[in-house]
């Protein structure tokens, strides 16, 4: 192992592994081993292979600089932090096993109470409460809306919310005709300026529809 200054992500480059170490950042070369992987090992290398896939859809949607801001003052990066908050939610195939067990955004921000979404006359409302006090909220912190198909490359799509607060307590939104399939959605708030955010919130629009109903 040898610690390398010039790479800026972790990854493959030629026979590299680079990887942070302790804070570091480091790089290995690529050994070939006579002894087949484990099925264990092949399930984790799976894993993984689909969790550095939702990495870079999350960083085309400009997710990534919330996880950085996460980041600071910690050994671990923001890609660290990213996939491994989510890595556990795939399965053994790569597949995701629960939609709504994946991080969009870390927790740096608190999160509203009691969600509620519900879809009339082709738009959607989703509605929240705003508690008088929140330690670290602000009433203009913006609401940001992703949407997300089923499949291997997410293909994660940012919505208009109608710039939506906090302070407003709800907000009105259309799917628009290219995402009709996209049946996944997330909800989070963000700071005005800077990089902070609240964890976000996931809504099955599928469901909603089926049912009639929003989810609290």
């Amino acid at each position: 192992m040898r610690v390398v200054k010039n790479f800026i992500q972790s990854g493959k480059i030629d026979d590299l592994i680079v990887y942070n170490h302790r804070g570091q950042k480091c790089a290995r070369r690529i050994g070939k081993s006579s002894v087949p992987p484990s099925p264990a090992q092949l399930a984790q290398r799976k894993r993984m292979a689909s969790a550095v896939i939702f990495y870079q859809a999350m960083k085309e949607v400009g997710i990534v600089p919330y996880w950085e801001e996460a980041a600071k003052g910690q050994k671990a990066s923001g890609y660290n932090l990213q996939v491994g908050a989510n890595i556990l939610v795939f399965g053994e195939d790569g597949a995701i096993g629960d939609v709504s067990k994946l991080q969009i955004t870390p927790e740096l921000l608190p999160l509203p109470d009691e969600f509620l979404v519900h879809e009339a006359n082709g738009f959607w409302q989703l509605q929240w409460l705003n508690p008088l006090y929140l330690p670290g909220a602000a009433d203009d912190d913006v609401l940001h809306l992703l949407l997300m198909r089923d499949g291997e490359t997410f293909d994660p799509q940012r919505i208009d919310s109608g710039s939506a607060c906090r302070r407003d307590g709800n907000a009105f939104f259309s799917i628009p005709e290219a995402s009709r399939d996209y049946c996944h959605l997330f909800a989070f708030f963000c700071s005005r300026t800077g990089w902070k955010c609240t964890k976000s919130r996931y809504f099955n629009l599928n469901y909603l529809k089926s049912h009639n109903y929003g989810q609290v």
